[in-house]
């Protein structure tokens, strides 16, 4: 209930430092660090778009 809650009140500001982190985290595979931002930007869809060229 908790991660839903966190998953639909994620700012701007919020979702573009968590990508950061993410991106910036040299232990993870590259493939989960692309699943977890895409999960990010669809948690904020006002703040990323969606692009059919993503």
């Amino acid at each position: 209930m908790i991660d839903l809650l966190l998953y639909s009140s994620l700012s701007c500001p919020d979702a573009d430092a968590i990508i950061f982190r993410i991106e910036a985290h040299e232990n993870l595979n590259a493939e989960w660090k692309v699943e977890l931002v895409e999960t990010v930007k669809e948690s904020a869809p006002d703040c990323y778009p969606w692009d059919a060229n993503d």
